[in-house]
């Protein structure tokens, strides 16, 4: 059916209109919700969960973060002003969102990661890492032995793009998953190894890099908390100092490593490791042929260059 058919068109905006008005109802029903609960502050027992629960059920409804976040923020300030709509709107307003523009902290955090934001733009958009990852992951001549070889060399290739691009755990995830995702079907790589291994290494690397929006957001925290107790600190010399302290990221990566080189896959992921192969075993010349039409033209140097 063409894109031009009217019946086409029409059943498009239906589908659109429908999806909008259920994300609206289902954010009535959580604010009614809420309404419903509302107390005293001191009061609230397990009703303080609720936020976050509305919030969660709104993501993964809706399939937005920005509307759950707002659903929580608002189901919490209900909570917190009894229910009043005035009280809820200064409180959000007044309260919660303009101290944001009075920190300096604050503020220089929300500039640096859309500077950062816009550099891992840049970077995409050049194809600097398409063409990087066509070099890393590299051939062979017989299609069998492709799939098994170049397969651990993806899954390491995603650790060192990871690694590579430490400015956001997010916006790494999101790149990494759009550049690789392909790459995976055709290795013999589950996109289930590949979002773990993606998020693991993002979110390990941008708590430990000099440099990311995690950590220009942990030293704003760093720096308020001891202005708080009115103690002056270098923040970014205590940050430094804890660097041995963050278990869970040396963990993390260490995981990510033993899962890549010795083909660790622990739980569901084995069975998900094993269609994945199946698959690109038996459809690896279509993967292909889909994977090089899709790959920007570039030179890896685009992509090196930019980050030193």
């Amino acid at each position: 059916m063409k894109l031009s058919d009217p019946n086409s068109i029409l059943q498009s905006l239906l589908k659109v209109c429908t999806g909008r008005l259920l994300q609206c109802l289902l954010i009535i029903l959580c604010l009614s919700a809420t309404f419903l609960l509302r107390t005293d502050a001191e009061a609230l027992t397990w009703q303080a969960l609720w936020p976050s629960a509305a919030a969660l059920i709104v993501v993964f409804s809706a399939r937005s973060a920005f509307l759950g976040l707002l659903v929580g923020a608002i189901s919490g300030a209900i909570l917190l002003t009894k229910g009043s709509p005035v009280a809820t709107l200064q409180y959000l307003l007044i309260e919660q969102f303009l101290p944001i523009f009075s920190s300096p902290w604050k503020m220089s955090a929300l500039v640096f990661t859309l500077i950062l934001g816009g550099f891992v733009a840049l970077l995409e958009a050049g194809g600097g890492l398409q063409a990087l990852l066509k070099l890393c992951l590299g051939a062979s001549s017989r299609a069998s032995e492709k799939v098994r070889v170049s397969s651990k060399r993806l899954q390491v290739t995603t650790i060192g793009f990871g690694l590579l691009v430490f400015f956001d755990g997010l916006a790494n995830t999101l790149l990494i998953g759009r550049l690789m995702r392909r790459s995976a079907d055709q290795s013999g790589v589950s996109r289930v190894k590949l979002a773990y291994l993606a998020d693991t290494t993002g979110s390990a690397v941008a708590c430990l890099a000099f440099i990311s929006t995690w950590i220009a957001f942990q030293l704003a925290m760093i720096r308020e908390g001891y202005m708080a107790m009115k103690m002056e600190v270098n923040a970014y010399a205590l940050f430094f100092q804890s660097l041995p302290m963050n278990f869970y990221c040396w963990f993390a990566l260490t995981m990510a490593l033993i899962s890549a080189f010795r083909n660790f896959n622990p739980g569901p992921m084995s069975n998900h490791e094993k269609q994945a192969y199946e698959r690109a075993f038996h459809t690896n010349d279509l993967v292909r042929d889909r994977l090089d039409s899709t790959i920007h033209n570039g030179a890896w140097i685009g992509a090196v260059v930019p980050i030193l």
